[in-house]
């Protein structure tokens, strides 16, 4: 738990919702220090913490230290995809593009099923080596964030000043709007976006029960409806990581109607899952996850769980 608010802490720094930059990086600080103070953490509690100091560090423009320490990370976990995409930024930023696109390419062999972030990542460096060809290549087969101006830049520096042009304009034309229904047709999938709080349930008997925020507040109080519910799952003790939905008369996230109402004391509420198999709280969660995963009560009261999930 200490890692991972030291994660919280950081991220909300690195995507810029933070009130306090300065305070949550340096209790971000604290907390990976204390973390690696331990001799013997398990390999995952290892790899997010050299993880996550090598952020710090790059932030303190230490780059060789952070360099250092992604490699550990790296070594914690040599084949997991999303810690050897994000090293690359890492490597990127220390002036080692190469390097970037090494961690990048291995990755990409690891989880094929994600080439449209990979080439993503693949554009962008390729654009720091001055490979604008290969860049127009990769960014022209996926349109991740802000890729269609990565692909842009790229035809201005190969002389194609009117594809460079249309990219700008379909970036501009990527502006969602709110319409009443979605867009039908095969070339649409759709997946529903619920709003609402980033939550764990920590469950160490029937009689222990907490709930706490991103940040680590304990929010047991206003999610009692969700404490009794987690009591029927009838397990030992779990951790469920997932989003605390509150849910309006539309049949639609509302994290309005929580602030109005002080907490959730809703009459229809649900948390919605989402570790993933490469998560550690996904082993730990995943026993509580499956018992409920068929479970849907018409009780005000009930935890609604999604029917579908992530296999092994």
């Amino acid at each position: 738990m200490t890692v991972e608010l030291g994660w919280s802490h950081w991220l909300k720094v690195a995507l810029l919702y933070s009130s306090d930059p300065q305070a949550d990086f340096q209790e971000a600080d604290r907390l990976v220090t204390q973390v690696l103070s331990n001799k013997n953490p398990s390999p995952q509690v290892a790899r997010l913490a050299h993880w996550l100091h090598a952020w710090l560090l790059t932030l303190k423009r230490d780059h060789d230290g952070a360099v250092a320490e992604m490699n550990k990370a790296i070594a914690a976990a040599p084949y997991n995809a999303f810690t050897l995409t994000d090293a690359g930024s890492i490597f990127l930023q220390a002036g080692q593009p190469e390097k970037a696109l090494e961690l990048t390419d291995a990755a990409a062999a690891r989880d094929p099923g994600l080439s449209w972030f990979f080439n993503y990542v693949r554009g962008f460096i390729f654009i720091v080596l001055g490979k604008n060809g290969d860049a127009v290549e990769v960014l022209k087969t996926t349109e991740f964030a802000d890729a269609p101006l990565l692909l842009a830049i790229a035809y201005m520096r190969v002389g194609r000043q009117p594809d460079a042009r249309a990219a700008v304009e379909k970036m501009l034309k990527m502006d969602p709007k709110l319409v009443a229904k979605p867009p039908g047709g095969e070339d649409w999938i759709h997946e529903i976006k619920l709003d609402g709080y980033r939550s764990q349930i920590v469950i160490n008997s029937p009689e222990d029960i907490r709930v706490f925020t991103k940040t680590g507040a304990d929010w047991t109080g206003k999610y009692a409806g969700l404490v009794e519910a987690a009591r029927e799952l009838e397990v030992e003790n779990a951790i469920i990581d997932g989003e605390a939905v509150p849910i309006g008369h539309a049949g639609q996230g509302d994290p309005a109607q929580h602030a109005r109402q002080g907490g959730m004391q809703l009459r229809q509420r649900a948390l919605l899952p989402f570790s993933r198999p490469d998560d550690g709280l996904w082993r730990r969660c995943r026993p509580a996850v499956t018992q409920v995963r068929h479970r849907r009560s018409r009780s005000p009261r009930s935890m609604c769980i999604p029917s579908t999930f992530p296999s092994d």
